[in-house]
């Protein structure tokens, strides 16, 4: 079944936390904020892309907060674990221009390797 691209002019987009995969759908007259938003971050960067279509998002900052506990996520598509919550978005490659996700939650549910946690030692 081909998944529903668009509801009240969002833009449909996936999220990972951990091994949880959700749908979700981002401001489309405001995508960037509404990605930042939906990943909890201030300044967001691409993580790669797990095809062709696809472009992947993450918190730029995930590793240098306060946090005690960081949630970092191995994907088939990155070289190394990812911290924090992923966005994945669709993607033009001939426009560059961010597009509904077409991917369903069990095709990125396949992406994810294993989670696993850095655990800062503040003493």
């Amino acid at each position: 079944m081909k998944p529903a691209t668009q509801r009240d002019s969002g833009i449909r987009a996936l999220v990972i936390i951990g091994d949880t995969v959700a749908v979700t759908f981002l401001d489309a007259d405001d995508q960037l904020d509404s990605m930042r938003k939906t990943i909890g971050c201030r300044t967001i960067t691409g993580a790669g892309y797990p095809n062709e279509k696809h472009a992947a998002w993450v918190d730029d900052e995930g590793l240098i907060g306060n946090e005690p506990i960081v949630s970092l996520t191995e994907v088939r598509w990155y070289p190394e674990p990812l911290a924090g919550a992923i966005l994945i978005t669709g993607f033009d490659p001939d426009t560059g221009d961010t597009t509904p996700a077409m991917m369903t939650v069990e095709e990125a549910q396949q992406l994810v390797i294993k989670r696993s946690f850095l655990l800062r030692d503040y003493d």
